[in-house]
């Protein structure tokens, strides 16, 4: 069974940029997606997991399992969304692991903007 088998969520990939210019010069957030529909697995990080990432100064509230093949294409100044049970959760990529360079997936940790149990 391939990794991708387990992979149980689509979710979009993607890059705010902040200096598009509205009608009247004002900057307004612009998305650019890199991924749509990027299968992938996410769940709430472990307490252990959050204390570890906050001892090195980095909120973290969920991981996320993709494919190995976005090594170096996606990268800590994007964003993930995806759809849950009808509830749209937005994440804000913290870090980006290639677990044991083994080149089999990334272990991708999250930080919750918008969703369920985001509080921003």
């Amino acid at each position: 069974m391939a990794i991708e088998d387990l992979f149980n969520r689509k979710c979009d990939i993607y890059r705010v940029d902040r200096s598009a210019r509205d009608a009247v010069g004002g900057t307004v957030p612009k998305e650019t997606i890199i991924f749509n529909a990027e299968p992938c697995c996410i769940s709430q990080a472990t307490l252990n997991e959050q204390a570890m990432h906050g001892s090195k100064g980095i909120e973290v509230t969920h991981k996320m399992f993709v494919r190995a093949a976005l090594e170096g294409v996606i990268d800590e100044t994007m964003r993930v969304r995806s759809t849950h049970n009808g509830v749209v959760q937005e994440f804000e990529i913290q870090t980006i692991k290639n677990p044991q360079y083994r080149d089999h997936h990334l272990l991708v940790m999250l930080l919750e903007t918008k969703g369920s149990g985001a509080e921003r």
